[in-house]
């Protein structure tokens, strides 16, 4: 089978424009390693140093004329805006910058992690979806506004105003006291209350509206670096706030609390190739997440290995294939045709092809990296690369070789469009034809709400805590208008879905029941977890990931926190 699935990727390959020949084995240097062919590695989502990195001796060009330290860090976007309540402000790759900026009531401390104190000092449930939360009473922002509950209650009700995710569960939030809040939810859902808690940025009301802006330019807020210089779609700097309000003791609580360099320079550069360029040139000292191709030769035995670190992550952010089942979809009732398409294709050749052979291939609708990913699934069958019973199943399904054309919808994105041209190869070797249809972010997120638009969806899926946050955002129904995020109205996964998530009935066997459902209905599947490249001059000896997971340059260990 092996020889077969090798070949099956490189007739796949070579209907692929634009993509590289060949089917050569790959090797992932640093933290971890994983052949292609192969999906047998487990590679934990947090880092530590790789053992071949190296630590510099001389970090003199890292301090500036007053003797503070600095680090260059490489973003392949401009922020944008800091106003916390616009849509997205808060998210993914922003992250990076402004981790170390924005503050919440608490912050899981990475990938399924526990729940630590940021602003909130103590939380206590007294009821079944009820919080009283208690603030510390000395917070202040950067203009020595002081933090109060009614800033708390202001900046809860401004994120469900913009429709903040996981926002919709919030019932109510009021103040109960200068510092004290009480918080109720509307569902009892495991790790929601976590998710919450970092659902939103507390600002000042005060200082929000006086803001000629809502703080898009004009940022006010409290966590321990101040933005200091900022040219939009070029560059920007963050330094370390010295009146910062949190005391060292409360503060090593807490990943988004550390501030191990003085001055953090970003620089906007949006083309892999410049970005490695610039690494090269001394232009950046740091980048997260570089293009596999050009992170190789950073790596041991690359051109330019020589005084660089590679750390290696897996990414939380699942690459998924969603299969509609909406009344006006082939797919509608026809489970043979979704297991047809599942059998077509090889989620290894998808990481080879479109990831040059960096990452994970999955077992269940996300990562096995997560708490509640269960050790028996390895062993099941997951839709392994079958195509002559993708054919068998395909028949069945009412369909001969040639007559069905399937809408595979995307976002522009490279990697995707990869995945997209690859599975599209694949599924014409089995008899299925179909069209891809990649849009930029803004119409990708209006489509793959509406069932007309697609049959299958590529899209990616992550968590923070446990798979059944995932599971929960994507198949509880309750979260959509149309059913789940393909369509489903199934009242059994339903049923299942509720007992998997809710805390009272959550349980080991709740959640495998869930799983095996999804699973045996081919309704939504995780191809793989892609691996991240951070490439850090070596004066960076470890790097630091919050629970999105992205880089948090501040939290990362620099040879002069060892001296």
């Amino acid at each position: 089978m092996k020889k077969g699935r090798i070949a099956a990727l490189c007739l796949a390959l070579s209907m692929v424009t634009g993509m590289t020949s060949g089917c050569a084995k790959t090797t992932v240097s640093g933290t971890a390693a994983q052949e292609s062919g192969a999906a047998e590695t487990t590679i934990a989502m947090t880092t530590g140093a790789a053992v071949n990195n190296t630590a510099a001796e001389d970090w003199s060009s890292y301090k500036t004329a007053d003797g503070k330290t600095f680090i260059r860090v490489g973003i392949d976007a401009d922020p944008g805006t800091m106003d916390p309540f616009v849509s997205g402000s808060q998210n993914g790759k922003n992250a990076t910058i402004k981790s170390s900026l924005y503050q919440y009531l608490g912050m899981i401390q990475g990938v399924g992690g526990e729940l630590a104190p940021e602003l909130a000092k103590s939380w206590e449930k007294t009821g079944d979806t009820v919080w009283d939360i208690e603030l510390f009473d000395y917070i202040h922002d950067w203009n020595g506004n002081n933090i109060t509950a009614e800033d708390v209650v202001f900046s809860y009700e401004q994120a469900k105003a913009n429709n903040y995710s996981n926002m919709k569960y919030v019932e109510s939030i009021e103040a109960t006291g200068d510092y004290t809040v009480k918080l109720t939810l509307n569902s009892s859902a495991k790790t929601l209350f976590e998710r919450i808690m970092q659902g939103t940025v507390v600002v000042s009301k005060k200082a929000y509206e006086e803001s000629s802006d809502n703080m898009s330019t004009d940022a006010c807020f409290t966590g321990p670096y101040k933005l200091v210089e900022w040219v939009s779609g070029s560059s920007l700097v963050i330094e370390k706030w010295d009146d910062y309000w949190q005391n060292e003791e409360e503060a090593k609580k807490d990943i988004n609390q550390t501030a191990n360099v003085d001055r953090i320079e970003f620089y906007v550069i949006k083309e892999a190739s410049q970005m490695a360029i610039a690494l090269e040139t001394g232009k950046i000292d740091m980048v997260y997440n570089l293009d596999a191709t050009e992170a190789e030769r950073f790596m041991d035995g690359g051109g330019s290995s020589d005084g660089f670190n590679v750390f290696t992550t897996v990414n939380n952010l699942t690459q998924t294939m969603f299969l509609n089942v909406d009344n006006n979809s082939p797919f509608y009732e026809n489970l043979p045709l979704r297991q047809a398409v599942l059998y077509s294709f090889d989620s290894q050749g998808m990481v080879d092809g479109a990831s040059g052979g960096y990452g994970v291939v999955c077992k269940t609708f996300g990562g096995d990296e997560l708490p509640d990913f269960q050790e028996a699934w390895r062993e099941e069958d997951y839709y392994e690369y079958n195509p002559e019973k993708a054919k068998e199943l395909l028949k069945e399904a009412g369909y001969g070789e040639g007559e069905l054309s399937l809408r595979i919808v995307t976002n522009n994105s490279s990697m995707r469009n990869k995945i997209a041209q690859i599975l599209q190869a694949y599924l014409l070797q089995v008899g299925i034809k179909s069209e891809i249809l990649p849009y930029d972010d803004t119409l990708f997120n209006t489509y793959k709400n509406d069932s007309t638009q697609w049959d299958i969806l590529l899209d990616n899926c992550g968590t923070s805590d446990e798979l059944i946050g995932m599971w929960r955002g994507k198949m509880d129904s309750t979260n959509f208008v149309n059913g789940t995020a393909n369509f489903a109205h199934d009242d059994e996964l339903q049923r299942l879905v509720l007992l998997a998530i809710n805390t009272d009935t959550n349980s080991p066997e709740t959640v495998n029941d869930l799983h095996q459902y999804m699973k045996d209905q081919a309704y939504v599947y995780g191809m793989y977890n892609n691996l991240a490249f951070t490439i850090c001059r070596d004066v960076v000896t470890d790097v630091s990931m919050n629970s999105t997971p992205w880089l948090m340059p501040a939290g990362c260990t620099y040879v002069w926190n060892e001296k």
